[in-house]
């Protein structure tokens, strides 16, 4: 019989180099990636036993230089579709990855928890109040807490109608929102789909909209079609409404013709023009000090207790970290004291326990035990990254019924 010890040792042998001994101090196996990224491996005693802290590091002005990017990567083109951090990497030609955030499973479908939202568009919705990390246009590492969610609006009919999810498994009174993540079509079975072309405004791609002259539509799509039975086609660039239970009745006014705008809702200020977001927790370091993180979403105690940890965030000399820990599971209390003695400044939690994975190149890899949907990469770039157009966010008041 294998044991868990073997396991372990096994999956630490991947390594070809061994960490110095427990001193709380940067082990001898460091390792030069590139010019602007660098391995460095570390060793920390904590109350559950010795920890080996696994951490790649990105120098900050290399991500505001262009130099480099960091980014979120899919295990596939489709939803649902898993790979290791590792498979990701090579896929995207990154010099580093770590898996990212907590992940749901429904049926053969996959999907990150939580808001995501990618090159200006929404990838994800969640109902969680948590930690976002997300790279701003000037490059920079950023963390907020929120729970922004979005909802769809007409030309003929403003209220806002809420969206459950994004290229997610339906719910029963719920409206859905399916693009070509999520593949060439998609059921509209005891529902009512609205099919939603890409808006092309007649003016040749520009509105004018008062006496200031042309300005950017503000439309995401108009409405081609409607269905009520059977698959669907989803178009290219456009995407489906799917509404059941409930919410059938709201269908109705989604009529062939109607202009349809998707707005965010309670995203914190500038993050519309993020290049990218994904939902992580609990933020457990800040400024190099214990962060109380009882004001999110509860945790239980599957994601508090002791178990190897995946983990990014800033260093006091200025970098972004990716970082596995491996030997003793730790709760994350204890991976507070343990990522302090790593000089670490900002930490948020990914997902842990046997989704934990590290990737680096030349290196070698911390293997999870899972594949995972999405992973943080980090890239060499030959040109600075262009950065998306920004997400459309309400900021007025919204009365719910």
């Amino acid at each position: 019989m294998v044991t868990k010890t073997a396991i372990m040792a096994g999956l630490l042998s991947v390594l070809s180099f061994i960490a110095s001994p427990a001193t709380g101090q940067e082990g001898a196996s460091n390792r030069r990636i590139s010019d602007d990224v660098e391995f460095r491996q570390y060793s920390v005693d904590s109350p559950a036993g010795s920890v080996s802290v696994h951490m790649v590091l990105i120098d900050q002005d290399a991500l505001r230089s262009g130099r480099l990017s960091i980014e979120p990567a899919t295990g596939g083109d489709l939803v649902g579709q898993c790979a290791s951090p590792e498979t990701i990497a090579r896929r995207v030609d990154a010099l580093a990855a770590i898996n990212g955030p907590y992940y749901a499973s429904a049926g053969d479908r996959i999907y990150p928890l939580g808001f995501t939202a990618i090159d200006g568009r929404l990838v994800q919705l969640g109902s969680v109040r948590r930690p976002m990390v997300g790279i701003n246009p000037r490059g920079e590492f950023k963390i907020a807490v929120a729970h922004p969610q979005a909802f769809v609006t007409s030309d003929t009919y403003f209220e806002p109608l809420f969206l459950w999810g994004i290229d997610e498994p339906a719910g029963r009174d719920n409206v859905t929102l399916y693009d070509r993540r999520w593949g060439d079509s998609v059921s509209s079975q005891d529902g009512t789909a609205v099919i939603v072309d890409p808006y092309v405004p007649e003016s040749g791609g520009v509105i004018v909209i008062g006496p200031g002259g042309p300005e950017r539509t503000d439309w995401d799509g108009v409405v081609a079609d409607r269905s009520s039975s059977g698959p669907v086609a989803i178009p290219e660039d456009g995407f489906v409404l799917v509404f059941r239970g409930q919410s059938l009745s709201q269908a109705e006014r989604y009529q062939r013709g109607a202009k349809i705008s998707i707005y965010t809702f309670e995203l914190p200020s500038g993050w519309e023009r993020m290049r990218w977001i994904a939902t992580l927790g609990p933020w457990f370091l800040h400024e190099g000090n214990r962060r109380d993180y009882s004001g999110e979403t509860r945790y239980g105690s599957n994601i508090t207790g002791r178990a190897n940890r995946s983990v990014i965030g800033t260093t006091w000399n200025d970098e972004v970290f990716f970082a596995v820990t491996s030997g003793a599971g730790v709760s994350v209390g204890e991976a507070t004291e343990v990522f302090m003695e790593c000089n670490a400044r900002e930490a948020v939690m990914c997902d842990s326990g046997s989704s934990s994975g590290l990737w680096a190149d030349g290196v070698g890899a911390i293997r999870s035990g899972s594949a995972v949907p999405l992973a943080f990469v980090v890239r060499e770039l030959t040109s600075p990254p262009v950065n998306p157009e920004p997400l459309k966010v309400w900021t007025g008041t919204i009365h719910r019924n």
